[in-house]
């Protein structure tokens, strides 16, 4: 923690770091100037910093590809400078524009997936780690990994089903809605996506006190087509 501390001390005296960081669970991000311009600079904890070269290389890989993310600048010790996004996270704006945010969500992460020809996923694939402004933006790529791009498709639906106003008809809704905008984008067949959708369920209860409930509606969800 020591290490980590000291390289955090360094971007705060070498950047003018913000008093503020922003929301994260992991590791410490703030809104940096860096060079003459606004960046941001996410310092990982120890237990994740083994993550800060893989979300680093996705990032230059994303740039090459033309998938819309953060442009990667620096990587020092643990710690990644990279451009800032200016926008709004995707689950803000779900009340007020439900269909056209997973739309943008859908279609991002549909060419995420094309792009890296169908054997990437981007992991950690929930509403807060997509920003909405001119583009619509994928930030936050350390549990990336090589993999069935339909992972991402039923952790997403997971977390919309289990937040909220969790398991509602509302919820089952907005998943369906975001579940037709994917497949019919990108002209892939639903296959096993009640059972990826069971699997992000069962992901979330080892986490989360209301487990017992998740892992009861993964077994409810399995059991039938999600799309009919």
């Amino acid at each position: 923690m020591k290490r980590r501390d000291e390289e955090l001390e360094k971007f705060r005296l070498e950047n003018s770091l913000s008093k503020n960081p922003f929301d994260s669970k992991k590791n410490n991000v703030f809104k940096i100037v860096y060079n003459g311009k606004e960046c941001v600079a996410k310092v990982y904890s120890d237990e994740f910093v083994t993550r800060a070269e893989n979300e680093f290389l996705i990032l230059e890989e994303c740039k090459k590809r033309e998938v819309p993310a953060p442009e990667p600048i620096e990587l020092r010790n643990g710690a990644i400078i990279m451009t800032y996004v200016d926008g709004v996270r995707a689950y803000e704006l779900l009340s007020e524009k439900p269909e056209k945010t997973l739309e943008e969500v859908a279609f991002w992460l549909g060419d995420f997936h094309k792009s890296f020809n169908w054997k990437m996923c981007r992991g950690d694939c929930i509403l807060k780690n997509f920003i909405i402004g001119e583009k619509t933006y994928g930030i936050d790529f350390e549990e990336t990994f090589p993999g069935e791009p339909m992972f991402d498709v039923g952790q997403a639906i997971a977390h919309l089903l289990a937040s909220g106003n969790k398991f509602s008809n509302e919820r089952f809704s907005l998943s369906r809605i975001f579940a037709k905008k994917y497949f019919s984008y990108t002209k892939k067949k639903n296959e096993r996506l009640s059972y990826y959708i069971a699997e992000g369920l069962r992901h979330y209860a080892r986490y989360r006190h209301d487990g017992e409930q998740l892992r009861t509606w993964a077994c409810r969800i399995e059991s039938e087509p999600f799309l009919g």
